[in-house]
């Protein structure tokens, strides 16, 4: 008991000396921290750019009809994409999906070589020149990225890129069916670079389309693990707008 009315004293001690330690609050004191709470750090006008009306603006004229392929694309990607992908990744060994991916990445340095040169891209042309050449000889026509373990570098241009090079704006943001996200420049530059690649899949043997391409879609899926509604937002559609037009965006730039 004896022990409890020490402690006690010992703690009321305390607390008066805190007391009278305490500084008093002067006029002064208390127009500073009117001035520190009037300028809070995080003002909008700090954060946000003054050119843009919303962090989230992203011209989109066509929302309701893009809304509804994105839609149609999730189900698609469920039912049918993504079925077919994992009945291929089961039957096709390892090595014949990796060497199938190696094989299209080779080709894709033939769109991206076309792209660096039209924007003027001395060091990455001579990169990526090296890059091609190593693999389809050393390679197997690209079935072995041996570039890569020679630490060559690898890039990745396309012609909407060189189109923002030169200034072309984005223009509308688009959803396409199957493929996803895209915007006006990207789409005509696609469509561009279908006309690089494509010959060199399908000009003397047009058969070739009905396995090549079938290959070609499985493979890019593969490449890409975003998956419909699991992001965990209730605005999905708005941040894969916004991200995918912020990639493009520093794509041109870089």
């Amino acid at each position: 008991m004896m022990n409890f009315k020490k402690i006690s004293l010992i703690i009321m001690c305390f607390l008066i000396e805190a007391c009278s330690a305490t500084p008093s609050i002067t006029p002064s004191t208390t127009s500073v921290f009117k001035q520190e709470i009037s300028e809070p750090t995080f003002l909008h006008e700090r954060i946000v750019r003054g050119d843009v009306a919303t962090p989230l603006n992203v011209l989109d004229p066509f929302e309701r009809v893009n809304r509804a392929i994105y839609r149609f694309n999730a189900r698609f990607d469920r039912y049918v994409y993504l079925p077919v992908l994992a009945s291929y990744q089961y039957i096709t060994p390892d090595f014949v999906e990796s060497g199938i991916s190696n094989f299209f990445n080779n080709l894709d340095d033939i769109r991206t070589l076309l792209n660096q040169i039209l924007q003027i891209k001395g060091k990455g042309s001579i990169q990526t020149s090296g890059r091609f050449v190593t693999n389809s000889i050393l390679g197997v026509f690209g079935f072995f990225d041996v570039a890569s373990h020679f630490n060559m570098p690898k890039h990745n241009e396309d012609f909407g890129q060189t189109l923002g090079f030169y200034g072309v704006s984005p223009g509308p943001y688009l959803v396409v069916p199957v493929m996803g996200p895209s915007n006006l420049r990207d789409s005509v530059g696609t469509i561009t670079d279908s006309f690089v690649v494509s010959p060199l899949l399908s000009d003397d043997h047009p058969e070739r389309k009905i396995f090549v391409y079938p290959l070609r879609f499985l493979d890019e899926r593969a490449k890409t693990s975003f998956r419909y509604y699991q992001t965990g937002s209730p605005f999905e559609y708005e941040l894969v707008r916004l991200f995918h037009s912020t990639k493009r965006n520093l794509d041109v730039l870089k």
